[in-house]
């Protein structure tokens, strides 16, 4: 199996400050489930 190297800019792009609109989404979800977490994945065409 091919394992891709990271992008040179991995750290910079993990390095992200938190989005209360993003937050405000997973507090809804986590109560309209009764879940302790959820997650929200951005995807497009060509990356998550």
């Amino acid at each position: 199996m091919h394992v891709p190297s990271l992008p040179s800019n991995e750290s910079a792009r993990l390095d992200t400050l938190p989005e209360e609109r993003f937050d405000r989404l997973t507090r809804l979800a986590r109560r309209l489930f009764g879940v302790p977490i959820a997650l929200v994945s951005l995807v497009d065409a060509n990356r998550q």
